[in-house]
């Protein structure tokens, strides 16, 4: 990954107090070392550099990144979305990106083109790159309150897709209705932008020059329209789109401004309607697919009594079948099966491989007896990192290495991580207060990881099978055992026997994998793919709401049954952190892939 980060803070005393009074911060990103295949370009960097001054003269902490790759450009938009939450409501924001980009006419989506994309085609174009409307969610859902200008000096015409849905220039899509954000683009709906110059493109050279003048945004932006279209000959039309509440000047001299009680704001309502067209058209398309039913089995068994309980999901299998044919007007739906009912739950890769089901619902970490990777990648790592920047790290980089990870193991699958659930903690008989209380104790684990762990701490792991843990535990075989599941745990009764609660890892969760044969996904229509993908990209960020839900609530659950809920003691706190930390690296020693997988991990821990 080549990334080069120049953060900078100026401040401009000659401004006063009052013009800095908002936190200002910026993130400009400048690709042209494209692969032949895909086109180097000349400008970027020249673009970064004239942008960034600019805005470092106003104030910003401007953050430079010069070619950047797939899981570069996710990082770097993550520490700028993150950086805005913590300025806090009224903090202004700017996003540039000047490099190339592209829009699939199909899916109605536009994307940024990171340096380390192989080619053109439009089977992995699209797949290698970076939404567009990923900068726009993430900052309205993670940053309320803030106000953002986000400008894309992208759709170079020296781009060439090989595909007849794709497109130079980008579609154009609105922000969140109700967000504070300008996003600009530097040319017209489907246009390509020039590349000319040798310092700078036409864009950014407006762009720079207008922002310091002391003018309102609504002002800057038809400056710059009016500067390109001059400087091109009329070839280039920038455009925007205006979601400010409010008129917003960057320099500290601009003149007061006169409300006027006709002024309505019809951006929402715009968006909406634009909203409603698109919907309309994709419905009509969807009336044209046949209907597919796919036969889909769990792996694990549905929490039959979930449904009273904040934050739990009772039947993921059966969910994602629902929300598939809601979303698809009925063109496609799971046959969702119970656990067992063709194949039992360690041979679903191979039967959805070999086409004996068309998908299942599996928890990628118990494929961890095969590959220790696994288990980082189904959302275990023992240390684990928080479940939303655990599903920032999928959608960068871990899909990705999960789909490698089944093809070495010899499955021909498509990996669509569709869902979490909270991963629980331990059920004790007896309290923890040192680590001398843990040597010796008989403890059920299914983790091939967690009982390295707990050996190398003295304990005596074990992996009895899931229906003989209550058995064991009345007959004294094992002292504790681990819950994946705590509420049917609850309804099975292991708290009367063991009453003591402890979740060594907090953050962990269990990722529901939707894998997919390859031939019934490539015989699907790519417009009930988009589906597919849209309704699993849902459900993660329903799920991270959903299980902070379910930890909040856990407590009082646990402590209405009678059980002890215990922070762990900070002496086995820290002994645990210790061993995993070792667990962690021989296994990263021993195996390439596992080193591959927990090294893009940790990119993303806090």
């Amino acid at each position: 990954m080549r990334v080069i980060f120049l953060a900078f803070a100026i401040l401009i005393a000659a401004f006063g107090d009052a013009a800095l009074a908002e936190k200002r911060l910026a993130l400009v990103i400048g690709n042209k070392s494209y692969r032949p295949a895909v086109g180097a370009l000349s400008n970027p960097h020249n673009d970064i550099e004239i942008v960034g001054a600019a805005l470092a003269s106003l104030g910003f902490s401007v953050t430079m990144a010069r070619d950047v790759d797939r899981l570069g450009l996710y990082l770097a938009i993550d520490r700028h979305v993150k950086a805005m939450a913590s300025a806090g409501e009224g903090a202004v924001g700017f996003f540039y990106y000047s490099g190339h980009g592209s829009a699939d006419a199909e899916r109605a989506a536009d994307f940024l083109i990171p340096v380390d994309v192989a080619d053109t085609a439009a089977e992995t174009l699209h797949h290698a790159s970076v939404p567009l409307k990923y900068i726009f969610t993430e900052l309205a859902r993670k940053a309320p309150g803030t106000r953002n200008f986000i400008a894309f000096d992208a759709c170079r015409d020296s781009l060439a897709p090989a595909g007849k849905s794709l497109m130079k220039g980008f579609i154009g899509a609105a922000a969140p209705p109700g967000a504070d954000m300008v996003v600009a683009f530097a040319s017209a709906a489907g246009a390509a932008a020039s590349d000319d110059g040798t310092r700078g493109g036409p864009y950014s050279n407006a762009l720079a020059r207008e922002i310091v003048r002391p003018l309102y945004h609504l002002d800057i932006f038809q400056n710059i329209r009016e500067a390109v279209f001059r400087a091109t000959g009329g070839k280039q039309k920038p455009w925007e789109l205006n979601g400010m509440a409010h008129r917003v000047c960057l320099h500290p001299s601009c003149p007061a401004v006169v409300p006027s009680a006709a002024t309505v704001d019809t951006s929402a309502a715009v968006a909406k309607v634009e909203a409603e067209r698109r919907a309309a058209a994709i419905r009509a398309d969807r009336l044209r697919l046949p209907v597919v039913e796919w036969r889909s089995q769990a792996m694990l068994p549905a929490n039959a009594g979930a449904g009273h309980q904040d934050g739990v999901e009772a039947d993921p299998h059966a969910a994602i079948s629902a929300a598939l044919k809601v979303r698809s007007d009925g063109r496609l739906s799971l046959a969702a099966l119970p656990v067992g009912a063709v194949v039992p739950s360690a041979r679903l890769p191979e039967a959805v491989s070999k086409g004996v089901l068309d998908a299942a619902l599996i928890w990628p970490g118990a494929l961890g007896r095969q590959d220790s990777a696994f288990e980082p990648l189904g959302g275990a790592a023992l240390d684990s990192i928080a479940p939303e920047r655990y599903v920032t790290w999928l959608r960068a980089d871990g899909r990705r290495l999960l789909g490698d990870l089944y093809r070495q193991a010899g499955f021909d699958l498509i990996s669509m991580p569709c869902g979490l659930l909270a991963a629980g903690g331990y059920f004790y008989k007896r309290r923890l207060e040192q680590v001398a209380d843990i040597r010796g104790v008989k403890v059920r684990t299914s983790s091939p990881l967690s009982r390295k762990v707990t050996a190398s701490l003295g304990a005596q792991p074990t992996s009895l099978v899931a229906a003989e843990q209550f058995t064991a535990l009345q007959r004294g075989m094992i002292d504790a055992t681990e819950s994946f599941d705590v509420d049917q745990t609850l309804r099975l009764g292991f708290h009367e026997v063991a009453s003591n609660y402890y979740q060594f890892d907090p953050n962990a969760v269990r990722m529901l994998d939707l894998v997919i044969n390859a031939k019934s996904w490539n015989r699907l229509d790519p417009l009930l793919r988009v589906v597919v993908q849209s309704t699993c990209d849902r459900r993660l960020d329903e799920a991270v709401a959903r299980i902070g839900r379910r930890n909040a609530a856990l407590a009082r659950d646990l402590a209405a049954r009678g059980v002890k809920v215990h922070e762990l003691p900070g002496v086995l706190k820290a002994s645990y952190g210790e061993a995993s930390t070792r667990v962690l690296a021989g296994e990263a020693e021993r195996s390439a892939a596992f080193r591959k997988v927990i090294d893009s991990y940790q990119l993303f821990r806090d």
